[in-house]
């Protein structure tokens, strides 16, 4: 009886053991599905190209990370934040146009004769 429990015992181990086995093997399968992946699409050449450039520095960024993204093509944080500040600076000549404009609209309207004022300039551009 101890014998049969031991034997029972041996024959869960090696299910467990082959069904362990079988799950690295999926795992390496999957690792090296992934890793294919990387090579193909250029990820890998890619980021060792950037890690050599940041070795190569003489000295090192104060920020790695904004390195690697500027390196990658990334916009750093200074970048869009002058993106911003122009754009706050082209809305509110947008805006500055729009008011010479309609001021333009407004005076070409009252300088027009009596007879014109049914075609009035009033139309947006």
């Amino acid at each position: 009886s101890t014998q049969s429990t031991w034997e029972n015992h041996q024959e869960a181990m090696a299910l467990q053991n082959a069904q362990l086995s079988e799950l690295g093997k999926a795992s390496e399968t999957k690792k090296d599905e992934f890793r294919k992946y990387l090579e193909k699409s250029g990820v890998i050449d890619a980021l060792t190209k950037v890690l050599v450039e940041l070795y190569e520095e003489t000295q090192r960024p104060e920020n790695g990370l904004n390195f690697i993204k500027k390196c990658l093509g990334a916009p750093t944080t200074a970048d869009l934040d002058l993106v911003k500040k122009e754009n706050e600076e082209l809305h509110a000549r947008h805006n500055q146009l729009q008011a010479q404009v309609d001021d333009l609209k407004q005076r070409l309207n009252q300088l027009l004769p009596e007879e014109a004022q049914q075609d009035r300039v009033d139309d947006p551009l």
